[in-house]
Parts: C-alpha cells; sequence; structure tokens
C-alpha cells in the first residue's frame, strides 16, 4: 500500500500465491488492491500462468480486474513473434480483440492502424 501511495507501478505475480495461499486470501488480497489502484492510480500488472490454475477461481480474479491480456509467443526464424489478445479493458465493451507482436532488445512492437485501447 505505500508503494502504490508513493504513485509506483507495481507487478505481482498471482501463480506463486496460488500455491500457496488459500483461494479465499487470494481473493482478499486482489480485492484490496484492485481497491487500492482504484484510490491511488498508477499501472498494476498481475501475471499468471495459464492453465495452471483452478479456472473458476481464475475467472473470479479476470472479473475483479479492470484488463485482461494474454500473451502468446512462437519462435520465428530470426526473432520471438506472438500475440497479444485483449479480453478486457475498463470502460470499453467487451470485444476480444487481438494483435500481432514481435519481441526486440527494445520491446514489444506493435503494428496496427486500428485502436488498441
Amino acid at each position: 500500500l505505500s508503494h502504490l501511495k508513493e504513485e509506483r507501478w507495481s507487478i505481482l505475480n498471482i501463480s506463486y500465491l496460488m500455491n500457496q495461499y488459500t483461494p479465499q486470501e487470494i481473493n482478499d488480497l486482489m480485492l484490496f488492491w484492485v481497491n487500492a489502484v482504484h484510490k491511488y492510480g498508477g499501472v498494476h500488472f498481475v501475471l499468471m500462468l495459464q492453465g495452471a490454475h483452478d479456472e473458476r477461481q481464475v475467472t473470479f480474479l479476470k472479473n475483479l480486474v479492470d484488463g485482461v491480456l494474454v500473451f502468446k509467443y512462437v519462435e520465428g526464424f530470426q526473432q520471438t513473434e506472438g500475440e497479444i489478445e485483449i479480453q478486457k479493458m475498463r470502460r470499453i465493451l467487451p470485444k476480444s480483440k487481438t494483435f500481432r507482436h514481435v519481441v526486440q532488445n527494445d520491446g514489444l512492437v506493435v503494428e496496427t492502424t486500428a485502436r488498441i485501447g
């Protein structure tokens, strides 16, 4: 909470925590975190491995957060390529969008003529 008040961005690996704590404790943590983020602002990410957890709890957690992005990677000939699927964005009508991306030394490159957000 102190980091959120300092307007820092944060990343939480929820997969590790889901293997160590009860589903109710994880739900309580996410509710606390989402409410704190709404109050103090910033950009915050929750990382979760797909297929590693109970789908009912994963769906519940996805419903709590403001946005859900799914990253899929495939090894190309000279570079790593993949897709970013935007399943949910806050204040946007629900419609899944998929964008191709390339991983380069300086980050992800997305080429599109459409509005992403």
